[in-house]
């Protein structure tokens, strides 16, 4: 969703960067994703980058409303 209507811009890169290599690589596990990270990320650093990037997301569907 943020990827389709260009909300990606108004994330930090880290989380950017995180967004993009989901979206790259859908298949893979969260402990693969960290490691496709530069440098690599732990498991934890991944999921809790995606708590942020999901509190976003509700962010934008909220203000829509």
């Amino acid at each position: 969703y943020l990827a389709d209507h260009n909300l990606l811009v108004n994330l930090p890169d880290a989380l950017r960067e995180t967004c993009e290599l989901r979206l790259e690589n859908p298949e893979v596990s969260l402990s693969e994703l960290a490691l496709l990270h530069e440098p690599s990320l732990t498991k934890s650093g991944i999921n809790h980058r995606i708590s942020k990037i999901l509190n976003y997301y509700e962010q934008v569907n909220q203000s829509k409303s």
